[in-house]
């Protein structure tokens, strides 16, 4: 299920990239009487929002994940969201990658799909004790999986065939 942050944040992030492109001033060479000579191009320099580092990170010890935030948007209401849900917001840092981490998803930015949106790491810790990690919720995103180190230490290996 796709929350309502996501859908927001999707919906907003196209205005502000129409607003970037539309706040250039092409740069057009003129006559001496300040008319465009004939057969000159305009240029306009887009610079991307994103730039694939985490621009804060929220860490909920009782959901047993925390979740790096890549949209430079919004940066307030995420601080905001994660404290009012009882976990730690760190200001332009990722999240920690420990022994009981069972695995990442990364979720893209719907708009560019190069860019990163998002990414929730998942821990054998708090909710998610025991629980094998997020893989599933991740699948439901769209989301691409990395398995972490407690999925790898805690498979079962499969059994061997009788004969």
């Amino acid at each position: 299920m796709i929350s309502r942050k996501t859908v927001i944040q999707a919906a907003v992030l196209p205005v502000f990239a129409l607003l970037a492109l539309g706040s250039g001033s092409p740069k057009k060479s003129s006559d001496k009487n300040g008319d465009p000579s004939p057969g000159t191009a305009s240029t306009t320099t887009v610079t991307s929002a994103g730039d694939n580092k985490a621009k804060g990170s929220c860490y909920d010890a009782k959901r047993g994940a925390c979740t790096e935030t890549y949209n430079p948007y919004g940066i307030d209401s995420e601080k905001k969201l994660c404290e009012s849900m009882g976990g730690a917001w760190t200001a332009s840092a990722e999240c920690p990658r420990k022994d009981t981490l069972w695995g990442v998803c990364t979720q893209m930015d719907p708009i560019t799909t190069t860019e990163i949106y998002e990414k929730i790491y998942y821990y054998n810790e708090g909710a998610n004790k025991n629980a094998g990690g997020g893989k599933d919720a991740c699948d439901a995103l769209t989301g691409k999986w990395e398995v972490g180190p407690a999925s790898t230490a805690t498979a079962k290996p499969a059994k061997a065939k009788k004969k």
